[in-house]
């Protein structure tokens, strides 16, 4: 009895050891005959096909989202995300409507376009494969690479055509631009440069011209310069004249100048690339590089301008070298490295601390103040919020507010908490000790 247990245990064991190695020896087989088909595969669809790669930066990365929101493959595909965009006509609120895009996915998806089929693929960039091979560092040891790892995220569509035919894709994208402009919908974007590159932050919020209340037809004459700018590249061309143009926006803050940019940006359907001049990371190898690649037809925004003097002047105290030349900034405004067919806004709260050579003809053709809320301001501002103001309610509000540095974004904000123009009043009375001069309520 025990040999034939001690046999019987052997055969179990035996059969054990045996099933094993050949459930191993199958799943290595599997596995191996897997591997083998990917790379034909791979290496086939490779071999037959032509791919671009368009990174979120890039306008066509629109253009495709937006082709595909139209497309029937918005209704066949299972795996999307979710964009907005903005219609042309305004609610009761004075927005404009939103309409929910849905766009592919990560992953990979099949399309066909003009007979040919397309492998059309979202994904997250590799910043950290990026950044390392870029810097020629070991990863671990860049600084720069590490920030942009834990910093900044890019999407990235691959366009796959499976066949090597790459007038199929170009014609794919010319289809996409097309019905992207013919439909309406395009949007600014801002963009910022940070760690070498340009980055899309967001749309544009929607603000309009008629959304803005400024004095002395400041709008009015800055869309006219910009027109002109924008239709008469020839002009300046033939003359020998570089095709550039530049204001400069000074004045308290809260005034309105950055409204007025992106305003502006909304009315003439231009992407805004925003430079943080005082940022840490910014030195003169980085000013260079981010205004030499602003594309044409678009708004380069420099922000607290008289701050380029101050971060040199620190640097000189050991600020780790950080801070912008003089001289480097001359030739980025107006010299060797000044990109063409751009208009350049520079902001300021202090005029006087910008340095004199910045403000000369050909680096700032037009130099626009924007100040505290006028009488106009005011009234204009109160009847926005409260149509049905008297003539009475608008004087007491400038009773109150004149004299008195009063921004129009204070103004607002103020405004915001009211929920009837006599309660404006009392809000406005109380915030700056004063008392109107007309009763609030008359001729009400």
């Amino acid at each position: 009895m025990n040999n034939l247990t001690k046999n019987l245990l052997n055969f179990r064991s035996t059969t054990f050891a045996g099933g094993l190695a050949t459930g191993i020896a199958v799943d290595l087989f599997s596995d191996h005959i897997h591997r083998s088909v990917e790379w034909v595969r791979s290496r086939i669809i490779n071999r037959y096909s032509v791919s671009m790669t368009i990174e979120d930066s890039a306008e066509v990365y629109d253009w495709i989202n937006f082709w595909f929101h139209s497309s029937k493959y918005c209704d066949l595909v299972n795996n999307l995300s979710v964009g907005v965009i903005y219609g042309d006509e305004k609610d009761e609120t004075g927005r404009r409507e939103t309409n929910v895009m849905l766009t592919p996915g990560p992953g990979s998806h099949l399309i066909r376009f003009d007979g040919a089929y397309f492998l059309l693929s979202k994904s997250n960039d590799s910043l950290e494969a990026r950044s390392g091979k870029n810097s020629g560092v070991p990863r671990e040891r860049d600084p720069l690479a590490i920030a942009r790892i834990f910093d900044v995220e890019r999407k990235v569509i691959t366009l796959k055509c499976l066949r090597r035919d790459k007038d199929k894709l170009l014609r794919f994208l010319d289809h996409t631009k097309d019905l992207y402009f013919s439909s309406g919908k395009k949007q600014s974007i801002i963009y910022q440069h940070r760690y070498g590159d340009w980055y899309k932050k967001k749309l544009l919020m929607p603000r309009t011209i008629e959304s803005l209340i400024l004095d002395d037809d400041i709008l009015e004459d800055m869309i006219r310069e910009i027109q002109w700018f924008l239709e008469n590249k020839s002009y300046h061309w033939e003359r020998g004249m570089p095709y550039r143009l530049g204001f400069l926006l000074y004045g308290p803050p809260g005034t309105g100048k950055t409204s007025a940019i992106i305003a502006l940006a909304n009315y003439f359907n231009i992407d805004v690339y925003y430079i943080d001049i005082g940022a840490s990371h910014f030195d003169d190898s980085y000013f260079v590089n981010a205004v030499s690649s602003v594309p044409h037809n678009s708004f380069l925004v420099i922000e607290e301008i008289d701050l380029a003097n101050t971060a040199r002047k620190n640097s000189a105290n050991g600020n780790n070298g950080q801070g912008i030349n003089k001289g480097t900034l001359m030739n980025c405004i107006d010299g060797l490295f000044a990109s063409e067919g751009r208009v350049l806004f520079m902001t300021t709260n202090n005029k006087d601390k910008v340095d004199e050579a910045i403000l000369r003809p050909g680096r700032c053709d037009k130099h626009i103040y924007f100040g505290y809320a006028s009488k106009s301001q005011i009234q204009r501002m109160i009847k926005r919020f409260f149509p049905d103001s008297d003539e009475a309610t608008l004087n007491a509000a400038v009773s109150i507010c004149q004299g008195r540095d009063v921004s129009p974004a204070l103004l607002q904000l103020l405004l915001k908490k009211a929920r009837h123009k006599d309660d404006a009043i009392q809000i406005l009375a109380k915030e700056f000790g004063r008392k109107p001069v007309l009763q609030c309520g008359a001729g009400g």
